[in-house]
Parts: C-alpha cells; sequence; structure tokens
C-alpha cells in the first residue's frame, strides 16, 4: 500500500494510523484485496472529519511475483516499466479516494495484472511531483531534465 493523506504534518499522518492498522491486521489474515480496499474505507468514513481523505494503490501480489490485483484511488498514474525502462502500461486512479464515500457507493473493484519476470510496478504520491529545492525549482522537473 501506497498512500497520501489530506493536508500536511500530524493531522495528515494521524489520519493513515486507522487505514494502516485496517490494511496490516486484514493483510495477515489473508483476506483477498477488494475486502481490505472496503474495510479501510468503511473505517476512514467513520474516523475522519469531512474534508480528509486518503489517496492510495494498493497491491496483492501472488507468490509468484508476477500475479497483481491493483486497486487505486486518488493517487498520481503509476506505471508499469519494461526491462528497458519504457512504459508498459499507465495505471490511472478509477476510483476515489478512501474515505470520501458510504459503504453503498464505494467500490472496490481491482484490475488484475500480469507482469512479465523483468517488469517493475512505479507508484508514487503528489508528494514527489511537489517537492522543491530551496530555490522553489522542482525536484522531479530537475530530474527529468537531467535525464533528458
Amino acid at each position: 500500500m501506497i498512500a497520501d493523506a489530506t493536508g500536511h504534518g500530524l493531522p495528515a499522518a494521524i489520519s493513515a494510523i486507522p487505514a494502516t492498522r485496517a490494511f496490516f491486521s486484514m493483510a495477515a489474515k489473508g483476506l483477498a484485496l477488494g475486502e481490505i480496499v472496503s474495510e479501510i474505507n468503511s473505517v476512514l468514513v467513520r474516523f475522519l472529519p469531512v474534508g480528509m481523505m486518503l489517496a492510495a494503490s494498493i497491491f496483492e501480489v501472488r507468490a509468484n511475483g508476477l500475479e497483481v490485483s491493483w486497486w487505486g484511488g486518488g493517487l498520481p498514474t503509476g506505471y508499469i516499466l519494461g526491462s528497458d525502462g519504457e512504459i508498459v502500461r499507465e495505471l490511472v486512479s478509477t476510483h476515489m479516494p478512501l474515505g470520501v464515500l458510504k459503504e453503498n457507493e464505494f467500490e472496490a473493484s481491482v484490475t488484475h495484472l500480469k507482469l512479465a519476470p523483468s517488469e517493475q510496478l512505479i507508484c508514487y504520491t503528489d508528494g514527489v511531483t511537489e517537492a522543491a529545492n530551496a530555490r522553489g525549482n522542482s525536484l522531479a522537473l530537475i530530474e527529468l531534465n537531467r535525464l533528458l
């Protein structure tokens, strides 16, 4: 699970606690990804104040490391990269962030992926794209320019 709570600092960090507790507890029980995201959403709807939410990408990776189920809500587009570093597939979030929709509105459907042995999953929060140096220059753009 990679997640990003609304806001910054302590309030954002505190809002992520019930999500991580639910995630680890349910994952340890071997529950399916759809059940896990539904429960995390229910916990956050009850716990978070209005306007707070948790953008997330949550993955279930099978023992072979190649079959993956994915639920994405609210994070920037992730990628599957080939061995050459080229984008094989974009992972565009299709769901609302966790903690926004009530149980009867929430969509827990997952996307099933099959990776080649050399492929990699890349996901990140908007903290990567918003990071700046002391001059206010975007670190993501600086790195992109360096690579080009």
